[in-house]
């Protein structure tokens, strides 16, 4: 995998052809079409409503199952999404913090202080205002570290199938270690007879999580480019975190 600090610093456009496919099948009745999709965002929504938002955890996981049903599956969000406003997390998100002031306006009508009036104005305001490439980095990393997990989760499914689970493992010793394992302990541990047999079984893992890793990302792309850029964006976001 590429090194965070040699990726370029620039984050991409996003893409929206993919987006547009999944309201066209949720437009058909076909609710299933959207689960890939909204299934990476759900946990990354949630934590931003609980670490930045002060929601508490099961009122935030409602919020978020709300404005899903609510907006995107019942609704018309995806359809009127403005193509030109960025990236689709970063809409995503501008989207989620309307339907919470809108959520929070609702529920306390009746029983508004002022000052709580004068905080939901706030985070109107920020949830309708920020630039096309400004977005919450904590939920930035939330996202990175999901799109990661859906990978290696990917590729252990892939690795089972193939008779060959340890690859698994042997990728996190190498890769997902600080610092990563040196390949004389990779020989001990994983019972390879040389050095040079452990370097070609790093670099079939390699190769397998990747692969894992692009099929994940493809599902927010439409093209083996879109692909590219998210995960040069993926890595930028990874790299500000370490």
């Amino acid at each position: 995998m590429a090194d965070p600090g040699q990726v370029d610093q620039a984050f991409p456009t996003t893409r929206w052809t993919e987006t547009e496919a999944v309201a066209r099948a949720i437009a058909r009745g076909e609710l299933e079409a959207a689960n890939a999709l909204l299934t990476r965002y759900r946990e990354p929504l949630r934590a931003w409503l609980v670490r930045r938002r002060g929601v508490d955890e099961h009122q935030a996981e409602d919020v978020v199952h709300n404005f899903y049903l609510e907006r995107i599956l019942q609704g018309d969000l995806l359809i009127r999404a403005d193509r030109h406003g960025g990236r689709f997390r970063t809409w995503l998100l501008r989207a989620l913090g309307n339907f919470l002031v809108s959520t929070f306006r609702h529920d306390n009508a009746l029983c508004r202080r002022p000052e709580r009036l004068l905080a939901l104005d706030a985070l109107q305001v920020e949830a309708e205002e920020p630039g096309a490439d400004t977005v919450d980095e904590v939920y930035e990393h939330d996202w990175a570290v999901h799109v990661l997990q859906a990978a290696e989760a990917r590729m252990e499914g892939a690795c089972r199938e193939a008779g060959h689970p340890e690859l698994v493992e042997l990728l996190r010793c190498r890769y997902f270690r600080d610092p990563p394992m040196p390949y004389d302990e990779l020989v001990a541990r994983f019972g390879y007879r040389t050095p040079g047999q452990a370097t070609h079984a790093v670099r079939r893992a390699r190769g397998l999580f990747e692969r894992a890793l692009n099929g994940v990302l493809r599902e927010e792309a439409a093209n083996s480019a879109e692909v590219e850029e998210l995960k040069r964006d993926l890595l930028n976001v990874l790299g500000r975190s370490s």
